[in-house]
């Protein structure tokens, strides 16, 4: 079995190739396994800078794949990159698609809601919103304060966003 190690310079040289069907087998073989730490940040800068659509289904799939909790903490850090808004809403699309548990990082994506452009909101209302049910009453009134006091500053585009997810938690 390969090592770690290994395993990342293994992704990181062919994510560097320039043949785009080569890359996509390799991600969907790694789709079929564990995901593995230091794989995350690699493949989610791949995707931010290829505009190849067949690499780009492949890697939404595997982030789609995503359930292991040991690996949230990569990918929350992939959120901090200076990736491109279309990057930012796949990753989050992701977690909620996975059916991963992610309600512990409630603040983490409140916060993007408010700062994220109008697509990182929508991923980010409907990840809190599919977690809401996890939240305490007391996290659940936190969030709706921050909501609440981000109404007058945030674009108004978003607005409409912001007193649905409100209503989601008051509701949950």
């Amino acid at each position: 079995m390969k090592s770690h190690e290994n395993r990342v310079k293994e992704l990181a040289a062919t994510l560097s190739g320039d043949d785009p069907l080569v890359i996509a087998e390799y991600l969907s073989s790694l789709r079929n396994n564990e995901a593995f730490k230091g794989a995350i940040g690699l493949i989610a800068s791949y995707y931010d800078q290829t505009s190849d659509r067949q690499v780009m289904r492949v890697v939404e799939g595997f982030f789609n794949d995503i359930k292991n909790p040991e690996l949230q903490p990569e990918i929350l850090d992939a959120l901090g990159k200076p990736f491109s808004n279309s990057t930012i809403s796949m990753i989050i699309a992701s977690c909620w698609q996975s059916g991963a548990d992610y309600s512990d990082h409630v603040d983490f994506f409140t916060n993007l809601f408010i700062t994220g452009d109008y697509s990182v909101s929508i991923e980010c209302m409907t990840l809190i919103a599919e977690n809401a049910e996890a939240y305490t009453s007391e996290k659940k009134s936190e969030v709706i304060e921050k909501l609440e006091s981000s109404l007058a500053t945030i674009p108004a585009e978003k607005i409409n966003l912001a007193r649905e997810l409100i209503i989601a938690l008051s509701e949950k």
